[in-house]
């Protein structure tokens, strides 16, 4: 197994750091298997960012979408631990399941990268967030409210999930869990 970054290093400062364990790229995608070590157990999970290709002369490039949608899947046990990890960091204010869910998890992004980047040296950075309309009578505390930023670099293979503003990350759980 490919060495895994510690989950949070030292102090928890909003941003959960992960090692990109496995690249697979496709014509219409760029699958990452993201690990880390929290404490004595290894967590982790899987990420699935869409691609387009554009042709630019005789040299074809892979962009990411300005503005697309994630998917996100379980890797067996190491995701059902990271439910615990971000439990643990996110503090959600409501009961939750223990085990990450056997669905695809689908979450808008928006690409905060500007002008040119090169996909495969480059930190790309993304805007999760979850906008949908939600009903007006359900208490404040039981909305869901989800806005982080997600970083990846492929070159150093290393990934993050940042809180963009407190709270409203620990529902990303709401997400994840069965």
């Amino acid at each position: 197994m490919k060495q895994c970054v510690r989950v949070v290093e030292e102090e928890y400062d909003g941003e959960l750091r992960f090692s990109i364990t496995d690249c697979e790229r496709t014509p219409v995608a760029c699958i990452l298997t993201l690990g880390a070590q929290d404490e004595d157990r290894y967590i982790g999970f899987k990420v699935e960012i869409p691609l387009v290709s554009r042709r630019l002369g005789f040299k074809t490039f892979q962009m990411i979408y300005p503005s697309a949608a994630l998917k996100i899947s379980s890797i067996g046990e190491k995701s059902d631990q990271l439910i615990q990890t971000l439990v643990r960091y996110y503090h959600p204010d409501y009961q939750i399941g223990d085990r990450f869910t056997d669905e695809t998890v689908i979450i808008d992004y928006i690409l905060r990268n500007t002008g040119s980047y090169d996909l495969n040296q480059d930190k790309i950075y993304l805007n999760i967030y979850y906008d949908e309309e939600q009903d007006e009578d359900l208490p404040p505390d039981e909305r869901i409210h989800l806005n982080m930023n997600f970083s990846f670099n492929l070159s150093r293979e290393s990934a993050s999930l940042i809180e963009t503003k407190e709270g409203y990350s620990a529902d990303l759980i709401a997400f994840l869990v069965k």
